[in-house]
């Protein structure tokens, strides 16, 4: 049970946030995979473009702009800096919506009563904001789980 409001206004960053790093982890080692496999499936398979492969071209665009990656087409590495910026891009939504709840809508203890108003319970109060952080961490968990479903082709190393 809630004792305070800082309990109240700590809960929902100290659960989303971690959430979203994890899978924000996953998403950044995804594409660090795929962006150093990709180059020789284009290659030698010739594939055409699909959805999942623009996606990782526009984060690796944004990520490296192509001037860090090696000059041989067939061997690309990513470095740590780059997977790093793309985990902090990947986060920085969850952070933003956490940021501007704490900041415009903090939450408070209130106490909520029952109908003839005889027993009351401590609860948060919510905000128009409570249920996006939530949306934004099973959004990233759909959009990785697609994107995994995508690209269950590549070959394993």
């Amino acid at each position: 049970a809630r004792e305070s409001s800082l309990q109240c206004r700590l809960a929902g960053p100290l659960i989303l946030i971690p959430m979203q790093t994890m899978y924000a982890m996953v998403g950044g080692r995804l594409w660090r995979v795929h962006s150093s496999i990709s180059p020789l499936l284009v290659y030698t398979l010739h594939q055409e473009r699909s959805w999942t492969r623009l996606t990782f071209d526009i984060i690796t665009e944004l990520v490296c702009r192509k001037k860090n990656w090696e000059k041989s087409p067939l061997r690309r590495s990513a470095k740590a800096r780059q997977l790093l910026l793309v985990v902090f891009l990947l986060m920085l939504p969850q952070l933003l919506v956490q940021t501007v709840e704490a900041l415009l809508y903090p939450s408070d203890l209130e106490i909520e009563y029952n109908s003839d108003q005889s027993i009351g319970s401590y609860v948060c109060s919510t905000s128009p904001l409570s249920n996006v952080g939530f949306y934004l961490a099973y959004g990233l968990v759909g959009v990785l789980v697609f994107v995994a479903y995508q690209t269950r082709m590549l070959p394993s190393l």
